[in-house]
Parts: C-alpha cells; sequence; structure tokens
C-alpha cells in the first residue's frame, strides 16, 4: 500500500503479487492490485484482479466497482450498469455509484433513468455537484 500511496506502481503490483501468493484467497489484496494496475493504465490486469477480489469475496463493493470502471473503458453499459447495481445492493448509500450508474444509462440515452440516479448521488453526497455537472456535460457531448 505504501509503495502505492508513492506512485511507484510497478513496485506496488510485485508486492500485491508477492502476498497474493502467500494468500491467494485474500480479496483485499486482489482488489489493490486491481487498482494499481487500474492507476498504472492496465484494463486486463486491473479486469482480471477485480474478479478474482470478487470471487474471494462478494462482499466487497470497491471491487464491483473497479470492475464496473473497466466495463465503463470499454463502452460495456450493461456490464458496468449490473456491477453499480451490485454496488448499491451492498451498500444503498453509495453515491460514487449512484453518479457512474447514472451516467452510463445518459451514454444508453436512458435520460430520465439517468436523472433519477443524478438525483439520488446528490442527495446521499451534495458535495458531488460541480464534478458530476462537468461529467453529464461531457456525456451529452459524445452523445450528440
Amino acid at each position: 500500500m505504501v509503495r502505492f500511496q508513492q506512485g511507484t506502481l510497478t513496485e506496488a503490483i510485485a508486492d500485491y503479487t508477492r502476498e497474493l501468493k502467500l494468500m491467494p484467497a485474500k480479496a483485499q489484496a486482489w482488489a489493490d492490485r486491481g487498482t494499481a494496475c487500474a492507476a498504472k493504465g492496465e484494463l486486463a490486469g486491473t479486469l482480471r484482479d477485480f474478479n478474482q477480489a470478487i470471487k474471494a469475496d462478494a462482499g466487497l463493493t470497491l471491487s464491483y466497482f473497479g470492475r464496473a470502471a473497466v466495463w465503463k473503458e470499454r463502452s460495456d453499459w450493461e456490464r458496468a450498469i449490473s456491477d453499480y447495481n451490485r454496488c448499491l445492493e451492498n451498500d444503498p448509500k453509495f453515491a460514487d455509484a449512484f453518479a457512474q450508474r447514472g451516467l452510463c444509462k445518459l451514454r444508453q440515452g436512458k435520460d430520465t433513468e439517468a436523472q433519477t440516479d443524478f438525483d439520488e448521488c446528490l442527495r446521499l453526497n451534495p458535495n458531488l455537484k460541480d464534478s458530476l455537472e462537468q461529467e453529464i456535460n461531457q456525456v451529452r457531448r459524445i452523445n450528440k
């Protein structure tokens, strides 16, 4: 974790790999390595590690959130929405999951459903208003 926080991602991934060799069923280590892979831009590694984290512990909400980000990056809206749904099943007050699910729905042209998610996101965390508005505007430009 220290190396990840220092930004030395290759070393962080190596540290997590060593940890996983000792404890291959440790869901948090899989999730942490997936996060490091994501920060490094390695989508395949990110997906692999979050899949393993979910296999080890289906209640690890951030693993679904991380995997959803990969699906979103690949424009696989249905899979992303499915994983954001799992996030919200595990943690119904996860404002960022509402925001990201809404953005996926907006990309699909489901504006009313997206707005419902945005409203819930902002009800849970009003501090996300500015960043959410920027992301919504970006998606609307892409959708045109």
